[in-house]
């Protein structure tokens, strides 16, 4: 079983709050373990006093750019990439080149990147920044930032921000989603592997409840630190009845965004009749490749991925057909799309995503691939993309929320 650490002043930090297990976790974020096989990792809980050691030590970071330049940027790029290739039979990390032996669990990178040296420059010199829409520079020098890595946020995105802070000489806390960890982990493991000031960067995993009002003084009243990223609905609904009674916690998960999924809009190819095949195969393909696949997160869907679509008609029957071959294509390739599960197969993001096509059958749809459907690669288990049809016109699956593997399609 993978074991993560905390990163705090450049180096690996024992949990003063317990061990936090990934288990698989029923509706309400309940933990539903049913023997130790079904762990697909381990990692510390980190209450208020890891996140006043890991404030305090950005504080005291040099206050200056903390990345030398872009070659340091690609290096640490490269070595990301040459990390998540590790999970494909390349070999695991060098971590005896990273100070105090910090464990990102890298064994369990899925190698889903992409982001060439051209388009990495664009991002931190050219004023195209992540998909958060957070610019750095609008910050003063020196002021730590928290960056909250859920699980489908990409990478690539993800270490945009953090390489922007980092180049604007802001200490950066990592603070990576409990349900797929391992983002927030790499990105630190390779930046410290390629040379990185380790007091300019710090990871927290799993923050508590006291984690969390800590988290929020230094974001509020405090205004030591900076917070952005993602959290999950489920993680801003289990903390709202805290932030009740503190006006600096409620502030602060309001101000952290949730991942959203979008709707599709189909070509004006599939509206002529009668349809040409070709481009009806050419559509699907495209919407699996948007909603599914290569750099899309960790739950192998991103923020803002396409998974509703109203399709014509005429070409509903071609079309939906076309896109089954596309989805169980993409789950038979070398690096399966949706969400590494462990080898036990049992995980959260599991659980959510069989509410949603469960709910699906509930109300009359039909499953057409995917549900109970998992695909095996040589690292574990991974779920197979879902798709749903015969939705009703007025049903509460054709309402956009949290992307979860599923798509569901509709008659226009």
């Amino acid at each position: 079983m993978t074991r993560f650490t905390n990163l705090i002043a450049g180096r690996s930090a024992p949990s003063k709050a317990g061990l936090f297990a990934l288990t698989a976790r029923g509706p309400g974020g309940k933990s539903k373990c049913q023997d130790a096989g079904g762990e697909l990792g381990q990692w510390p809980r980190s209450g208020a006093h890891a996140v006043a050691a890991a404030i305090e030590g950005l504080a005291t970071s040099p206050p200056r750019a903390q990345l030398a330049d872009l070659d340091q940027l690609d290096a640490g790029w490269r070595e990301l990439l040459r990390m998540a290739a590790g999970a494909q039979g390349a070999g695991p990390a060098d971590s005896a080149a990273v100070p105090g032996g910090f464990e990102a669990g890298l064994e369990l990178l899925p190698a889903r990147l992409g982001c060439s040296r051209k388009a990495a420059h664009e991002l931190l010199l050219m004023g195209r920044y992540s998909s958060f829409g957070f610019g750095a520079r609008d910050l003063g020098n020196g002021v730590p930032v928290a960056l909250f890595c859920h699980w489908s946020d990409p990478l690539d995105a993800l270490f945009a921000v953090v390489a922007e802070c980092l180049f604007q000489g802001r200490p950066v806390l990592l603070l990576p989603d409990p349900d797929l960890p391992m983002a927030g982990a790499a990105i630190a493991q390779a930046l410290l592997a390629v040379g990185l000031d380790g007091t300019g960067l710090a990871v927290l995993h799993a923050l508590d409840t006291e984690g969390w009002i800590a988290l929020a003084a230094a974001t509020g009243h405090e205004q030591s630190l900076h917070a952005t990223g993602r959290i999950s609905v489920d993680q801003k609904l289990e903390l709202t009845p805290f932030g009740q009674h503190n006006a600096d916690l409620l502030e602060l998960i309001n101000g952290l965004a949730t991942p959203r999924e979008t709707e599709w809009v189909a070509p004006a190819s599939l509206v002529e009749s009668p349809c040409d095949p070709a481009r009806v195969r050419h559509a699907a393909a495209a919407l699996a490749r948007a909603a599914f696949g290569a750099g899309h997160g960790f739950g192998g869907v991103a923020h803002g991925a396409p998974l509703l679509a109203c399709i014509p008609r005429a070409a509903f029957s071609a079309f939906t057909a076309a896109l089954v071959v596309e989805l169980d294509t993409l789950a038979t390739t070398a690096n399966p799309p949706l969400a590494f599960l462990g080898s036990s197969g049992r995980h959260s993001v599991r659980a959510r995503y069989d509410e949603l096509w469960k709910a699906g059958l509930d109300e009359g749809a039909t499953l057409i691939t995917g549900g109970t459907a998992t695909v095996h690669s040589p690292g574990g288990v991974h779920l197979h993309p879902g798709l749903l049809v015969n939705i009703d016109g007025d049903s509460g699956l054709f309402e956009l929320g949290e992307p979860l593997g599923v798509l569901r399609l509709q008659r226009a």
